[in-house]
């Protein structure tokens, strides 16, 4: 059994529509799987190189605003056939709003899928 490495609870799968904002660019996307430390996007589009700086523009369940997060890629590769790309993004900057948004919205998979299994 492989043993988690991450040091933050995560929401995956999750699924939130998302646009990737580079280089004068903005893909389309869905977050689907976040963190407080950070995210992985799915795009059909060519993906940003590692070490992009990039926003992720997002607007969460119940939310009354989209926010910006701010993000370095990670990594990039094929999701599996006809399944776009993964864009693995490490956030780095982020507000005390931004995160309390994290940790509220990590917090509250968590607790529904404790609910239903």
């Amino acid at each position: 059994m492989s043993r988690e490495k991450r040091s933050s609870p995560r929401a995956k799968p999750f699924v939130a529509r998302c646009r990737l904002r580079y280089s004068g660019q903005t893909l389309p996307g869905y977050v689907t799987d976040l963190s407080v430390r950070g995210a992985c996007v799915l795009i059909e589009d060519e993906p940003p190189a590692a070490g992009t700086r990039l926003e992720i523009e997002v607007r969460f369940r119940h939310a009354m605003r989209d926010y910006r997060l701010v993000g370095e890629v990670k990594w990039a590769h094929a999701a599996g056939t006809g399944r776009g790309k993964s864009v693995g993004v490490r956030f780095l900057e982020m507000g005390g709003e931004e995160r309390v948004a994290l940790d509220r919205i990590v917090e509250e998979f968590h607790a529904q899928a404790a609910r239903i299994g």
